[in-house]
């Protein structure tokens, strides 16, 4: 699926502004792969996250708070709800696939007993109305060590202009999978 919001003219569908106080320390990503070059984050987590992203060769596109996606939810009671939610980035992979991914701390998702739940159906909401895939990332998944701290010195290089992962390098008998 061609989504307009991986175009360089795309606007993010939510804003932080610099002079508020928030109760997380949002940031600034410096990247080549997203609209004017820089993601606004709204934790330091999610600029970690952003580096794993940003490092991968099959990763070519990323637009901070993408779309505003409507769902049917479980409410507490066990109804249903229409709820909308804006994901933290879509990915345009090489392949022409779209994720969207949401970072949530381990303690945030631990808070709410219906987190799983609403993951679930955020999942099938993205496929039926994008065919695109949803994921949450967490500490668990983006500190792994010694990878984090490797994936950190990429993105130095990167940054630096240096070009760490060649095309060539993902034909040999090491490449990603």
């Amino acid at each position: 699926m061609s989504s307009q919001h991986f175009d360089e003219g795309h606007e993010p569908r939510r804003r932080f502004p610099a002079r508020k106080m928030y109760p997380t320390l949002p940031g600034w990503f410096p990247t080549r792969k997203a609209p004017g070059q820089k993601i606004r984050t709204r934790l330091p987590m999610m600029m970690d996250g952003l580096i794993h992203i940003d490092t991968d060769p099959r990763c070519v596109r990323i637009s901070p708070y993408p779309v505003s996606i409507r769902f049917f939810a479980h409410g507490p009671d066990g109804r249903f709800k229409v709820v909308q939610h804006i994901p933290d980035v879509g990915v345009k992979m090489a392949d022409g696939s779209e994720v969207y991914i949401d970072f949530v701390p381990v303690n945030m998702q631990d808070e709410h007993p219906d987190f799983r739940r609403w993951e679930e159906e955020l999942r099938e909401a993205f496929q039926e109305q994008y065919g695109a895939s949803y994921a949450v990332h967490d500490e668990l998944c983006i500190y792994i060590k010694p990878r984090f701290g490797n994936l950190q010195t990429i993105w130095k290089h990167v940054l630096d202009g240096i070009d760490v992962c060649p095309a060539s390098a993902l034909m040999g008998p090491n490449r990603l999978n």
